[in-house]
């Protein structure tokens, strides 16, 4: 390890795992937008690899991630726990450190500080990728008028992130 200009450790084990948690989460990022339904319920990954079918070219996009040297596991276990993220009033309730340690406690996993930081860091991209990523407009390489594509993506994202599903009724009213 070498020291830098302001004393601290360059190539440090903080770092390592630093830029391996961003790494997890962009991968989370990349995931979310592949697999969100647009509001006729088409994913961008579905769409990918129907063009794939027609055209016989292959959209970068369609190969699975590369996941960092080191990270493996979070993203399995990353995976396990978003399947039983429970809902919330607003949508998809942040995985809690109550849920980990249950989770932990049932697997009989033993996480280290930089993996539990890794799991929470991509549960908040997770929830901000899902809420954010806008509906795509109707066909990757057309469609529709601009106008109406704009006002369809609109309607769609107002719709997604207010509509009541049995489970979020559930946990406003018991």
């Amino acid at each position: 390890m070498d020291q830098d200009s302001g004393g601290g450790v360059r190539g440090s084990a903080c770092e390592f795992f630093q830029d391996l948690t961003e790494k997890l989460c962009a991968l989370v990022e990349r995931h979310v937008d592949l697999h969100m339904p647009d509001d006729e319920g088409v994913t961008l990954y579905s769409e990918l690899e129907r063009q794939r079918v027609e055209t016989g070219k292959i959209d970068p996009r369609l190969f699975p991630p590369t996941l960092p040297i080191g990270g493996v596991h979070i993203w399995d276990w990353f995976w396990e726990l978003d399947r039983g993220r429970p809902e919330s009033v607003s949508g998809m309730a942040k995985i809690t450190h109550s849920q980990i340690a249950a989770w932990c406690s049932i697997t009989g996993t033993v996480l280290r500080g930089h993996e539990l930081r890794a799991l929470l860091r991509m549960d908040e991209s997770r929830i901000k990728a899902t809420f954010t990523t806008p509906v795509r407009p109707s066909g990757v390489n057309g469609g529709s008028s601009l106008m109406a594509d704009l006002k369809r993506m609109a309607m769609a994202n107002r719709k997604r992130n207010s509509q009541m599903t049995p489970a979020r009724f559930d946990s406003m009213f018991g």
